[in-house]
């Protein structure tokens, strides 16, 4: 399948979109270089650079790949502008790197951290291509010639303070990985081993990733990147993210018949909610948190048949005892039948604590219709 072309003009719009709780956080835009004008691309880039008092620096990104790393991508608004270089079949080809965060571009001062991109603001981080290639006099290649290598859905969603958002990452963290994709985990020093990342759930494969996370817990690791007010903001949220990688994006846009780049981010909505709620369902169910006396009484209530009703309940002790993907590996393929009983019945095989002090939760999908936050305005 041929790469999808930008926008034809830089004036044509991105048309309104309906009203959503999901949306984008960050693009990555890449344009293929002929090889007979990539020294004359680069030139102009270190011209710019200069004429900024900016920078540019080279270095490996992968055994095959190289970059040129320009640091005036912020006079753009981009976050990154990187030359990228790699061998393939013994050939060289050549790539225009762009990554673009809508809000760091357009709000970086009147919103916070929690914020998701507006119809409005993809719009004019896409027109900002065109003014970019401008200024830095690039003919060699159009707008047009850009196509979307990644998108990051997400939603946000609100929790109302911190103790909440803890015993949901108790719970997020029980989930079962979808299938082809695996949990990521990070290496303890103390411990000494690879455990689960803490205060954040992350499932990962050669096409996407998943990721549930504490904001502010995430902000706070990095302050010195992020202001006291931005992290105060995201007390009790929590962030889901999808990120579609290449090839995932080529089959959005076959299936959707997209032929632009304007085509792709008109079903932002669409797509971000569709899959977010789908992987959500996958690792989660869509029945509400409860404790594990309530569970069982609800199972041992319902219609099902002994053996189903036994085989729920042993999933449910399996969980409370390690996670979902242990239950997931034991039952092989009959996980699925048990899920689907779980979700008729409204609940998810993920039990709440029983000295916790809350009683029961929704399933994140609840939240994202009700209690999604994502356009606040600071102060």
């Amino acid at each position: 399948m041929e790469e999808m072309k930008c926008v034809q003009e830089p004036q044509s719009k991105i048309a309104a979109l309906k009203n959503s709780n999901c949306s984008l956080h960050t693009l990555s835009l890449m344009a293929s270089i002929p090889p007979d004008v990539v020294q004359e691309i680069k030139e102009k880039l270190i011209l710019t650079c200069e004429s900024k008092r900016k920078g540019y620096y080279e270095e490996t990104c992968g055994s095959k790949t190289k970059c040129v790393k320009f640091t005036i991508a912020p006079e753009f608004g981009f976050n990154e502008i990187i030359l990228k270089s790699f061998k393939k079949n013994g050939l060289r080809r050549y790539w225009l790197y762009i990554k673009i965060n809508p809000r760091r571009m357009n709000h970086a001062q009147d919103h916070p951290y929690v914020y998701i991109a507006s119809p409005e603001d993809i719009q004019k981080s896409i027109d900002q291509i065109q003014l970019f290639l401008d200024e830095a006099e690039i003919t060699e290649i159009p707008a047009s010639a850009f196509h979307v290598q990644r998108v990051d859905y997400c939603v946000n969603i609100d929790l109302g303070n911190a103790d909440r958002v803890k015993e949901y990452m108790r719970l997020m963290q029980k989930g079962a990985p979808p299938h082809s994709m695996k949990r990521l985990y990070e290496y303890s020093k103390s411990g000494k081993r690879y455990v689960p990342m803490a205060n954040c759930y992350t499932v990962i494969s050669t096409y996407a990733e998943f990721s549930v996370y504490d904001k502010q817990y995430q902000l706070s690791n990095e302050e010195n990147k992020y202001s006291q007010d931005e992290i105060r903001e995201a007390s009790g949220m929590i962030r889901i993210e999808y990120r579609a990688k290449r090839q995932n994006v080529r089959n959005i846009e076959k299936q959707n018949g997209c032929e632009t780049m304007n085509d792709i981010l008109n079903i932002t909505p669409e797509m971000s909610e569709k899959y977010i709620l789908r992987y959500l369902k996958k690792i989660y169910g869509t029945g509400k948190f409860v404790k594990m006396w309530e569970a069982l009484q609800i199972i041992d209530e319902s219609p099902y048949k002994k053996k189903t009703k036994k085989e729920m309940e042993n999933i449910l002790r399996i969980a409370a005892k390690t996670d979902l993907e242990v239950a997931k590996q034991s039952y092989g393929k009959e996980f699925s039948k048990y899920m689907r009983k779980f979700n008729e019945l409204g609940i998810s095989p993920i039990t709440i604590e029983r000295r916790a002090p809350i009683e029961s939760m929704e399933n994140p999908s609840y939240y994202i219709a009700h209690q999604s936050k994502n356009h606040e305005m600071l102060g």
